[in-house]
């Protein structure tokens, strides 16, 4: 009796580690094609989330692309806590730190992600270029400000792309858009604008 118990607990534990790497793949695949909330929603389904590495990864980086930085934040802090180290948490860190104005943290996981990854890689020099644009927005911090930056909110600002605003001729309150939100008109097209 005891044997057959071990075994179905050896049996399960191959189950739970196979269900656990197809769902990584499908949400990293998801992640490449910018569906960032299906990664997500795909992932939180699992109750091992907050204990895999991978899992807080992808949900980490799920959330700084739309625009939840303090979850990401958690997500990824999370995931350096269970011993992650893949460079892509440190870049993301410092993507959400910089996002929420937290130059001087940024620039900390900026310089962890450059350490972890060849001078070749290619986003190598784009992190360098976040380092020193984050090091003069600190001096601009205390400049007085000449303007201000106004979130019109989730209907707006959503997940999805909205691009080439365009004020109407004939109203002043209406913005004409182009948008891959579901439910919008014309379809998916290529690179090259065909569908």
């Amino acid at each position: 009796m005891n044997k057959f118990i071990i075994i179905l607990f050896c049996l399960a534990s191959v189950i739970s580690v196979q269900c656990q790497s197809s769902y990584v793949k499908e949400a990293t695949k998801l992640l490449q094609n910018k569906r960032y909330e299906d990664a997500l929603n795909l992932i939180t389904i699992d109750p091992i989330y907050k204990k895999s590495v991978d899992f807080l990864m992808i949900g980490g980086i799920s959330k700084y692309h739309i625009s939840q930085y303090k979850e990401a934040i958690e997500d990824l802090n999370q995931a350096v806590s269970l011993g992650g180290t893949n460079p892509l948490i440190f870049k993301y860190l410092g993507h959400s730190l910089y996002a929420l104005g937290n130059y001087e943290g940024a620039a900390n996981y900026y310089k962890a992600f450059l350490s972890g990854v060849d001078s070749k890689h290619p986003d190598f020099h784009y992190i360098k270029n976040e380092i020193y644009r984050g090091e003069k927005n600190i001096l601009f911090k205390n400049q007085e400000e000449y303007g201000f930056v106004d979130n019109l909110g989730k209907v707006v600002n959503t997940s999805y792309n909205e691009i080439r605003p365009v004020q109407s001729p004939n109203y002043l309150n209406k913005f004409y858009f182009s948008s891959n939100r579901t439910g919008a008109t014309g379809g998916p097209r290529n690179k090259f604008g065909i569908r």
